[in-house]
């Protein structure tokens, strides 16, 4: 039986660094690799684009992809938290799912 990995990836340089090393080394790791992605929906045009981008990753190496979205910022003043706390409960509450 193989291991599964979820990789959560933003669409940023480091995120993706981290899963192009991860699709070299899954064969010889055993595992099966699967994406996770949040748009926190903080940025526009630029969060859809992001999350486009991801998508088109997993696509492109037959990865399954597990989507989340938020309105972090609508969510962090409803509850008048930090909007960073909020981006990471949001994030980390999908993730646990």
């Amino acid at each position: 039986m193989r291991a599964s990995v979820l990789a959560c990836v933003s669409g940023g340089a480091d995120s993706v660094a981290l899963l192009r090393l991860l699709l070299e080394l899954r064969e010889e790791l055993g595992v099966v690799l699967s994406l996770v992605h949040f748009n926190h929906k903080l940025r526009g045009k630029d969060s859809e684009k992001d999350e486009t981008f991801v998508a088109a990753l997993a696509e492109k190496h037959g990865l399954t992809l597990h989507l989340g979205r938020g309105d972090v910022g609508k969510k962090a003043r409803r509850e008048k938290a930090n909007l960073e706390d909020a981006a990471r409960r949001a994030r980390y509450a999908f993730f646990e799912n």
